[in-house]
């Protein structure tokens, strides 16, 4: 129980509550408000935890919390894969990212334990990547020159908004293999 404030009105008083809490039925008292049941979406991917007026969102291991503190965002590091086959990964790309970086720039899996990404079409890829392929959770576009390695030999990547392309492919004895965005 909190007490509020109150003012005397003709005949009756008017209470109000800090931030928080609510009046309580019969106006008498401040009660905390359980912000986890009443607050939908928030916490997503954590715990939360209401406390006396307040209410706080605890992440796993690896996670970090959002800046507006509203969800837990997974910051875990691991391999990223271009192909898929049944429990095998293959194609490694040349350094750790995490799964929103690389399910987003369209990988097949990601992870020490060979998690296929999610198929892009569907509503498990439009939570993990909710601005589309090639964007990160805040908008910011993902370089995928910089994180394909070999992307293609013989040729220039070129980092797009949202996507890549190539530039003066140049021909040599070597073979060139390139791999287009669509």
């Amino acid at each position: 129980m909190l007490a509020g404030k109150c003012q005397n009105v003709a005949g009756s008083h008017l209470c109000q509550c800090p931030k928080g809490y609510r009046l309580s039925p019969d106006g008498n008292e401040c009660l905390d408000v359980n912000e986890c049941l009443e607050k939908v979406g928030f916490c997503v991917d954590g715990f939360c935890q209401n406390t006396e007026g307040s209410v706080r969102c605890e992440c796993p291991v690896g996670w970090q919390l959002s800046a507006d503190g509203s969800q837990c965002v997974d910051a875990r590091e691991e391999p990223c894969y271009n192909e898929h086959k049944g429990k095998f990964c293959l194609g490694p790309r040349g350094q750790n990212t995490t799964r929103r970086n690389c399910c987003c720039t369209l990988a097949a899996a990601w992870g020490l334990d060979c998690q296929a990404c999610p198929a892009q079409n569907t509503k498990e890829f439009q939570k993990l990547c909710p601005l589309g392929a090639g964007r990160g959770g805040d908008g910011e576009d993902f370089d995928e020159c910089a994180m394909m390695e070999h992307l293609c030999e013989g040729g220039t990547c070129v980092n797009t908004d949202g996507a890549y392309r190539f530039n003066e492919i140049s021909f040599s004895n070597s073979l060139i293999i390139c791999k287009n965005s669509d």
